[in-house]
């Protein structure tokens, strides 16, 4: 095995984590700035993750020094994990079963599916026992070419976390397109909502399916390709965080979106045209309720996303059918909410 060519598989993984650690501290100073009045309890959540992303890096960081700086030229130490690098598959699973249980309260609130969330916090839980597992037996079997000894804890942990995302994803992407109401500016933010759903959920999906391919797959290829997969597993841990503080950031645009919408006097508030179908001359009657619930935080239904005002547009069409009359119709209030 090419014990020093090898490394470079892991060099960059590691630095992909250390860089989206950059990212994850941006993201918490634009959270902790723009969002003071969330609930307490989702303050804390973000700290507890803050905090596990700086041990976590710290741990890298730590690697990165005792083989490169310490022991740097030793081949023989080269080959072997430390206790620092079985930190990683714990750090990596503490995070991302936080971060999916988080999702899975989330769909519980939007869907009230049980059975939903019951699912993801399975997988999630089995992720999670595979990661700690993965990290005792790094450490039971030290030497790299004796990973796939492990294989089943392993394959456990990534493919139960690939899960876990697809899960999550897929049963908001489904709530959210039922959500959809024929008007322009709504439709909108729900496509925006779910793109990012979609997007955010898929990325961890992708990089766990990939790193236990890589795992499973480099035994059979070479021995150089051994570490292959741990440029996609040392990344895995940010990419859960830098998730969950997006979508938690991203509520100031949709908040925008929606003062935007109950202000404007376009026709982006109204049915577009080319959605209406032909027929008898018809009454339109829109009907905007608002709910307030969770206190004093908001939510916004996307991949566990509170909103800051807790508000859900919902509109209700009572279609009268008036033969003979082409007229609008102008309401006691003066709105022109009729066509």
């Amino acid at each position: 095995m090419n014990v020093g060519g090898s490394w470079g598989f892991i060099m960059v993984g590691m630095m992909l984590n250390l860089i989206l650690y950059g990212f994850m501290f941006m993201q918490c100073y634009i959270y902790l700035s723009a969002f003071k009045k969330d609930a307490l309890w989702i303050k804390l959540f973000v700290l507890f993750l803050f905090v596990a992303d700086t041990l976590n890096t710290g741990f890298t960081a730590g690697i990165i020094y005792e083989y490169f700086i310490t022991h740097y030229g030793d081949f023989t130490y080269l080959s072997k994990a430390t206790w620092l690098f079985c930190t990683d598959p714990a750090m990596t699973g503490i995070i991302s079963c936080s971060v999916q249980v988080f999702f899975a309260y989330r769909v519980k609130r939007l869907t009230g599916s049980r059975w939903a969330t019951a699912f993801i916090g399975f997988f999630a839980g089995a992720s999670c026992c595979g990661a700690l597992g993965t990290a005792i037996a790094v450490n039971w079997w030290r030497e790299f070419v004796n990973f796939q000894k492990f294989q089943v804890v392993v394959i456990i942990w990534l493919v139960c976390a690939a899960v876990a995302d697809v899960l999550i994803t897929a049963t908001l992407v489904w709530y959210l397109r039922g959500k959809r109401t024929g008007f322009v500016a709504t439709d909108d933010i729900i496509d925006r909502i779910t793109r990012l759903t979609v997007q955010t959920g898929a990325l961890t999906a992708l990089f766990a399916v990939v790193d236990v391919i890589l795992f499973i797959a480099s035994a059979s290829v070479h021995p150089f390709f051994l570490p292959l997969h741990l440029l996609f597993n040392f990344p895995l841990a940010k990419l859960y965080t830098n998730s969950l503080m997006s979508n938690l950031n991203s509520r100031a645009a949709w908040e925008s979106s929606n003062s935007k919408f109950g202000s404007s006097e376009s026709d982006h508030g109204r049915p577009s045209a080319n959605r209406r179908k032909p027929g008898p001359n018809v009454v339109l009657i829109t009907k905007d309720v608002t709910s307030m619930t969770d206190g004093p935080q908001s939510f916004t239904p996307f991949s566990g996303y509170n909103a800051q005002q807790d508000q859900e547009h919902e509109h209700e069409l009572d279609v009268m059918k008036t033969p003979g009359n082409n007229k609008g119709i102008t309401p006691p209030n003066g709105n022109d909410t009729f066509v």
